[in-house]
């Protein structure tokens, strides 16, 4: 009888370190809601390499392959991660990495790529109305509802000096809050835009002279007359005619159109 004797053998894991080895971390990459100047990032972590997780979040670059070198955004989560990025340029492709670092080093997703939206246009169907301005960062501007309120309003206190409205573009949001602050009389244009609820927005306001002027020169339908926020003196406001684009000095009193606007 032959008996074979095998002493002194013992299994061993793949990997350096043995079975106690630590690997980089490994997850996805996922890019959603995608707008002209951001994207949501999201990943889910399916392994901490066998270590505690020391910085998660995403990398990415107009450039591809990012990694931690490039622009990054920390991660909110434990094992699915998001985060919101935002001041991304329009029309623009980039590339995303999710990451995540252990003390084995840094773990990557895998790359996604999107690209943004163009950027807004005169005339688009937007945040609840119509843009009809534009800055020239191309991401902000002035919107209009897509209606006139009306029939029409009076602008309301005449008599009564309300001190600090202004014509500059820019400044209808705080000519309306003087308003309603200084003049308690219901119903008045600047009350009913400040009131104003639609399509889930409510910072909606009378625009000022210029930004009236502005509505009128590229959204301009009608031959009608509107209220601005922009007050002449005690007794008398700025309204606009839209058949020409011209002002008139109206007395607050009488009952004009309004057409609420809102900031993007």
């Amino acid at each position: 009888m032959i008996i074979i004797s095998i002493l002194g053998l013992s299994c061993k894991k793949n990997g350096a370190g043995g079975g106690n080895s630590v690997r980089v971390p490994t997850l996805n990459t996922d890019v959603t809601n995608v707008t002209k100047n951001s994207a949501q990032f999201g990943s889910w972590i399916s392994s901490d390499g066998g270590a505690s997780i020391n910085s998660k979040g995403f990398c990415y670059s107009t450039s591809p392959n990012p990694t931690t070198s490039n622009n990054t955004i920390a991660g909110v989560g434990t094992d699915n991660i998001y985060a919101t990025v935002t001041g991304l340029n329009s029309s623009t492709t980039y590339y995303v990495k999710s990451y995540a670092i252990n003390s084995a080093g840094t773990g990557y997703g895998e790359q996604e790529t999107f690209t943004t939206l163009a950027p807004f246009t005169i005339g688009e169907n937007y945040g609840g109305g119509i843009v009809f301005y534009i800055d020239a960062t191309g991401l902000h501007g002035l919107i209009r509802t897509q209606a006139e309120l009306g029939p029409t309003y009076i602008w309301g206190c005449k008599g009564i000096n309300i001190p600090g409205t202004s014509t500059s573009l820019g400044t209808g949001q705080a000519n309306t809050t003087a308003i309603i602050n200084n003049c308690s009389t219901a119903g008045i244009a600047a009350k009913v835009c400040d009131d104003l609820v639609l399509n889930g927005f409510s910072d909606w306001f009378l625009p000022s002279k210029d930004e009236l002027d502005k509505l009128c020169r590229t959204l301009n339908n009608n031959n009608r007359w509107y209220w601005s926020s922009s007050q002449i003196d005690i007794n008398k406001a700025t309204i606009q005619g839209f058949e020409f684009c011209g002002y008139f000095d109206q007395l607050k009193d009488l009952p004009e159109r309004v057409w609420p606007v809102r900031k993007f």
